[in-house]
């Protein structure tokens, strides 16, 4: 589906677009289903797309790239079976909801994102995800790295982190990393576990768990200053290392291994 410069293609609520192909019309209203559904998938291109209703895939790979995307009212869903994906590639998402596993194949941003139960959002080896505030909402699970290769989920706003997902820090040298942009805060009210490095300006309310017993591997506490509110432990023979910076403890804050 392509556009001469200047035209917008809008997708009614009770259409649909499925199949194999591209969606690289300038400006692309979805209010409808944009469904993945056969072999080599759907690659959306559009340089500008407003999703208000849900791209999926169900049997092949939805691909997004290089799109600047308003998602406020719109889900990504991944809901196959099989081992395909959504595989997200330098695109800025706003908003919206996040289903099954989504993959960050090239450092893309995410705004005021929420995970769902069950998603995961996978950033792959040398990648980021840039997340701007003032919220995540994860109710799922966020990866970072799988392998030699440093990967990082990045801060670039002051944010909150909250609900019930899980953050998981998942290579050391390199590391998988946690960040944050200078005079940014991260305050942390779910679970952040694995092996890697936090070098953000964190308020810890929620869990850090060093959870790998990788022998000399551990989360670093490292480069800013943080805050404890809740717990930071060491599990099954993980450990926690910190070094080179102040961790202010409330009276509420525990350290444990």
């Amino acid at each position: 589906l392509t556009g001469n410069a200047g035209v917008t293609l809008t997708q009614d609520v009770n259409h649909t677009i499925y199949g194999v192909g591209e969606i690289d019309v300038p400006t692309f209203i979805n209010n409808g289903l944009v469904n993945a559904s056969k072999a080599n998938g759907i690659t959306i291109n559009s340089p500008s797309v407003t999703n208000n209703g849900l791209l999926e895939t169900t049997t092949a790979n939805l691909s997004i790239k290089n799109v600047t995307m308003n998602n406020t009212n719109g889900n990504i869903a991944n809901n196959t079976t099989t081992n395909t994906g959504v595989f997200i590639s330098g695109s800025a998402i706003t908003g919206g909801n996040y289903s099954g596993l989504i993959t960050i194949a090239s450092s893309s941003t995410f705004t005021t994102p929420t995970i769902n139960a069950g998603a995961t959002i996978y950033i792959t080896p040398a990648q980021t995800l840039t997340i701007n505030g003032p919220t995540l909402v994860n109710n799922g699970l966020i990866q970072i790295d799988q392998t030699a290769s440093n990967a990082d989920l990045d801060f670039a706003s002051t944010t909150s982190i909250s609900d019930t997902g899980t953050i998981e820090l998942d290579d050391w040298n390199p590391n998988a990393r946690l960040t944050s942009d200078p005079g940014v805060t991260v305050t942390n009210g779910s679970t952040i576990n694995g092996i890697g490095e936090i070098d953000a300006a964190l308020i810890n309310n929620g869990t850090i768990n060093a959870n790998v017993n990788g022998g000399s591997h551990a989360i670093v506490l490292q480069t800013i200053n943080e805050t404890n509110n809740n717990l930071i432990e060491a599990t099954g023979g993980g450990i926690i290392q910190v070094t080179g910076i102040t961790i202010t403890q409330s009276g509420s804050g525990l350290i444990t291994a």
